[in-house]
């Protein structure tokens, strides 16, 4: 594991305003806005080669130790599934104020690799050999899940989440998105997914975790779902172009070498109206965060969330 060192991120925390993105101490570069995370690098001789996802948030050094540790096993898990990930570590940083914060650390990787990135420029024929690549890394999945129900895995295979392995990792994919341990015992979901609310509004957040949480949650354990969320989710990396094709050449692969998982082929309607509400829910999450900040903001209180100003959706 990483070893990622505590009093640098200690001094980051403590001088950190998250309303502004700044910290007077350390200079940060945002690497990257997930819906939920934001991947960032402290400018630190002794974080130069590390990737950070900042959780914030958590009560008590119990329940911020208890999301590290499902974290490890998630990440030790794929890798017994066939899942190829970058070296990885984790802090659990106190504050003054009694709040903890943990880091999740990754190798840094360079930009160029991250898969978003790269089919950006990519030609048709090698951006679908890119998406086969993917579907055929995320059935790995599909395949512990059937050897292993009591235990079974989730994944999150947008095209964003993976790397283009180098020299020094072999041939596979490199999956990134291994900081959102998802993890089901004997149908019980083991993730604590109260840490990702407490960043809206009390009220709202009730609403959310009512209408949307176990929805989004269930996709990321549905092969289906999880291809379509790949499909769909290219319109918001700027290739709507790729659509049609991705749609063809992965319904060619759920005839042949992926006819064991028994799914219904994808339709263009239905990543088109996928899309629409994706974009919808998630534009509400992050509205409703922007609004608890304001109110704190205005109440002169803290509000602990790196937020991006928007999320562009082509």
């Amino acid at each position: 594991m990483i070893k990622v060192p505590i009093d640098v991120l200690v001094e980051y925390e403590e001088s950190l305003d998250p309303s502004r993105k700044i910290s007077s101490k350390y200079r940060i570069d945002i690497l990257g806005y997930g819906e939920i995370s934001t991947v960032m690098r402290i400018n630190a001789e002794e974080l130069q080669n590390i990737a950070l996802k900042r959780i914030p948030g958590f009560s008590s050094l119990e329940e911020a130790s208890g999301y590290a540790k499902l974290y490890v096993e998630y990440n030790e898990l794929l890798r017994k599934a066939g899942i190829n990930i970058p070296e990885y570590g984790y802090a659990i940083i106190e504050r003054s104020d009694k709040i903890y914060v943990l880091y999740l650390a990754q190798e840094l990787l360079p930009r160029e690799s991250i898969c978003n990135n790269a089919i950006r420029k990519m030609k048709i024929d090698d951006a679908l050999y890119l998406i086969e690549e993917v579907v055929l890394e995320t059935s790995k999945i599909w395949k512990w899940n059937l050897d292993n129900p009591y235990k079974i895995l989730g994944i999150d295979g947008q095209i964003s989440n993976w790397a283009l392995p180098g020299e020094e990792h072999g041939r596979d994919l490199l999956y990134l998105d291994s900081s959102t341990p998802m993890i089901r015992e004997n149908n019980r979901d083991l993730l604590n997914t109260e840490v990702f609310l407490r960043s809206a509004p009390p009220i709202i957040r009730t609403l959310l975790k009512r209408l949307y949480l176990q929805q989004i949650l269930d996709r990321y354990y549905d092969p289906r779902s999880v291809i379509v969320d790949l499909v769909a989710n290219l319109i918001k990396e700027g290739r709507r172009d790729l659509i049609k094709y991705a749609v063809a050449r992965v319904n060619n692969m759920l005839k042949t070498e992926l006819a064991w998982l028994e799914i219904e082929p994808l339709t263009l309607k239905e990543i088109e109206t996928y899309y629409k509400e994706d974009a919808r829910i998630w534009t509400i999450y992050l509205s409703a965060r922007k609004l608890h900040r304001r109110i704190l903001t205005l109440l002169g209180k803290r509000y602990d969330y790196l937020l991006p100003d928007e999320i562009k959706r082509y």
